[in-house]
């Protein structure tokens, strides 16, 4: 039940990720914000992917498993879900730095492109590093260097992205009447961003690194059979059990900081609701259709085609500038 459970769960975070990823792309955002947001995203729908390859293998298995090593492919899911999440967990920095340094001269960086000769390399760099530490963690199985690691990160990503949100509120406030509106878009751009992001991080930081600790209470390292030695010798829990509680965990914790950000970013949330209210409406008029069709009276459907085009056209009335604008002058104001 729960490998099953477990499969659910990942199916819907694995839902979450693309939905933010077609977000992302939809929302207007400055050229490596919007980079760096996409990567990030597709570094946890990898994660999502391989917890739910994992999730799939334990429920059509016969047995569960007992030790680390396992069928190759088992192994490589879960060498990619170690590196997908160092992939994230540094990314989670470089979003903060990005949004930090994008508002210390905001026109300027507001009035330029993709950074190409920065991302690129800069991407190279975090999927090596992320390999490096992946592969030292699972080739010595050595947990306690993969949870302090992860510790690490994560403290770093809060204190970055912290500065970032204090150093932002404080530039917007500087720059009111002395700067452009694009000057004063860019801060607040980078502001909402981070804002957004940070209760979630501080919640993720929190039952991420429990889950660490748990793990390490029953699997620290493991033997020359790759069997699993923790801090308690005789921990009352199996390994699949425990397993099932990390990749559980980390993928609810996940998922929960993607939705998070869709729904308190407001630029985001405007285009979830946007998603939301034009599939409900899909939904209704073939609802309605539907049951007028079994009754028979479906030339009497009292939703015609000019009443569905005004009804698309005032849901699309306002356009993301002009509610953003109409935001900020209500800031200005």
């Amino acid at each position: 039940l729960i490998p099953l459970l477990q499969l659910i769960l990942n199916v819907f975070s694995t839902c979450a990720a693309l939905l933010l990823l077609r977000i992302i792309q939809a929302t207007q955002l400055h050229p490596n914000c919007k980079y760096l947001l996409t990567f990030w995203c597709t570094g946890y729908l990898s994660l999502f992917l391989a917890h739910g390859g994992i999730s799939y293998l334990n429920v059509t298995s016969v047995l569960p498993p007992t030790r680390k090593i396992g069928p190759p492919l088992r192994s490589f899911l879960i060498d990619i879900s170690v590196s997908s999440q160092f992939t994230c967990a540094l990314l989670e920095i470089a979003i903060a730095s990005e949004r930090l340094m994008s508002a210390v001269r905001p026109l300027r960086y507001y009035n330029s492109g993709k950074s190409c000769s920065i991302l690129y390399p800069a991407t190279g760099l975090v999927l090596s590093i992320s390999a490096i530490f992946g592969y030292l963690t699972e080739v010595s199985s050595n947990h306690f260097l993969d949870a302090a690691l992860i510790l690490i990160i994560d403290i770093s990503t809060l204190t970055v992205n912290s500065i970032s949100v204090k150093y932002c509120k404080k530039r917007f406030e500087m720059l009111h009447g002395k700067a452009s509106l694009n000057a004063r878009y860019q801060v607040r751009e980078a502001q909402e961003v981070a804002s957004s992001m940070m209760r979630s991080y501080i919640v993720c930081f929190v039952f991420k690194n429990f889950f660490n600790g748990f793990v390490l209470l029953g699997c620290a390292y493991t033997d020359e059979q790759h069997y699993c030695n923790g801090l308690i010798e005789s921990f009352p829990m199996a390994y699949h059990n425990m397993e099932a509680e990390y990749t559980g965990g980390l993928s609810g914790t996940s998922c929960f900081l993607l939705c998070w950000l869709m729904w308190n970013h407001p630029r985001l949330r405007r285009k979830l609701d946007l998603i939301i209210s034009t599939v409900m409406f899909v939904y209704i008029q073939v609802f309605i259709c539907i049951v007028f069709h079994f009754q028979g009276l479906a030339n009497l459907m009292p939703i015609s085609n000019k009443s569905t085009t005004e009804v698309i056209c005032l849901t699309l009335k306002n356009t993301e500038s002009d509610v953003y604008f109409e935001a900020l002058r209500k800031t200005w104001t």
